[in-house]
């Protein structure tokens, strides 16, 4: 899990918006089957408005129909499952409801012929009845406008909840992204020379020490090769660190393109991109070792191929056409040191051995190759 999705804070955030959304989801819910009931109630009371107008329309024909009229009062009584007096719940209201009791009270099931006295109270009931009913299917309409509302309201917080949810989840990811960006120029930074862009001094150093260990079990031997811009001071005093900066560039870049994609090049020095920086084992290495210092590590050459390839890096930075145009020369002096194939070899010492060789060819002349005699020895890997 990374580090942002196990942060507390992240997870208590989604795990609100989740509750959230279910809540709205259950809510939905419940308001759509309470308008599904509202409906039918709705409808069961048009049915009863029918009922009672069948009987008030019988009783308006005269005695002549007071047959029907019974009918229809029975058919009303059994459309509304009106049983001894009670009402069914869900059939009709309270009003509804009390109206059918004073209904029944007066007139049930009364049986032809009428007289005047129940023929009134049956109307009469009915029409109490009747204005019951509507007030209730009044009321009831207008509850369910309110749940329509609500439903709608409830819509419009689903996807206002769910485009919070989904911001907040870009928002997160771009966040981990930009962290981890950061991350990644930050560990660069703390390994790669920042002007240059080959491997600092420390990370150098410890890539060369971990390529000694795996060329002594494998019985391989291992070159350094140091090298250091002549006169490079008076480049910086002379035309200005701008210029002194750009040889340093430029020189670093000439020899990693050269280099094979298993050497290391490292500066030695001041504390970005080198063309190759690869920390993986058998790889080549240049770092920078110090102001205008540079290391190359080179697996599995011994010190006649160093020699070679340093010669060929000299040549190379002889022929840059850096400051040309300004009537300065770039060179540099080389010293070359190798291990024994299989020997454990310190990384210091082998620092060191290439570090006098160097120093040699500074004073030979400058802009030229100095090799140790022999490779360093030391315990064999067993």
């Amino acid at each position: 899990m990374s580090r942002v999705t196990a942060n507390p804070r992240y997870r208590a955030g989604l795990t609100l918006a989740t509750a959230a959304l279910l809540l709205f989801c259950a809510w939905t819910a419940w308001l759509l089957l309470s308008i599904q009931d509202a409906r039918v109630a709705q409808g069961q009371r048009v049915v009863a408005l029918a009922a009672v107008d069948a009987v008030q329309d019988q009783l308006a024909r005269g005695s002549d129909h007071q047959e029907q009229a019974l009918a229809s009062w029975r058919g009303a009584v059994d459309q509304l499952s009106i049983r001894a007096g009670r009402l069914v719940p869900g059939n009709c209201g309270p009003r509804a409801a009390l109206a059918f009791q004073v209904a029944l009270a007066r007139v049930d099931r009364p049986a032809p012929p009428l007289s005047d006295d129940k023929r009134t109270e049956l109307a009469d009931a009915m029409l109490a009845l009747e204005r019951a009913l509507q007030l209730e299917s009044a009321a009831l309409g207008r509850e369910l406008e309110d749940r329509v509302s609500s439903l709608f309201m409830v819509a419009i917080g689903a996807i206002v909840l769910a485009m919070t949810t989904l911001l907040f989840s870009w928002w997160t990811l771009a966040s981990r992204e930009r962290l981890r960006g950061m991350g990644e120029r930050l560990a660069r930074q703390a390994r790669v020379d920042y002007l240059t862009g080959v491997w600092n001094r420390r990370m150098v150093i410890g890539l060369l020490e971990r390529e000694l260990a795996r060329s002594a079990r494998l019985g391989l031997p291992v070159s350094v090769v140091m090298y250091d811009l002549d006169h490079f001071k008076g480049i910086n005093d002379t035309l200005g660190h701008a210029a002194g900066d750009r040889v340093l560039v430029d020189v670093s870049a000439t020899v990693a393109a050269l280099l094979r994609g298993y050497d290391l090049l490292g500066r030695l020095g001041d504390e970005p991109t080198a063309p190759r920086l690869s920390t993986e084992l058998g790889e080549e290495l240049v770092g920078r070792y110090g102001g205008e210092e540079f290391l190359v590590v080179l697996p599995g050459h011994d010190l006649e191929h160093g020699q070679l390839v340093a010669e060929r890096l000299r040549l190379a930075i002889e022929a840059l056409p850096t400051l040309a145009d300004q009537g300065a020369r770039v060179t540099a002096s080389f010293g070359v040191a190798a291990s024994m194939a299989g020997a454990r070899v310190v990384a210091g010492d082998l620092i060191h051995a290439a570090d006098s060789a160097l120093y040699q060819a500074k004073e030979q002349g400058r802009n030229r190759v100095v090799v140790q005699p022999e490779p360093l020895e030391g315990p064999m890997w067993s």
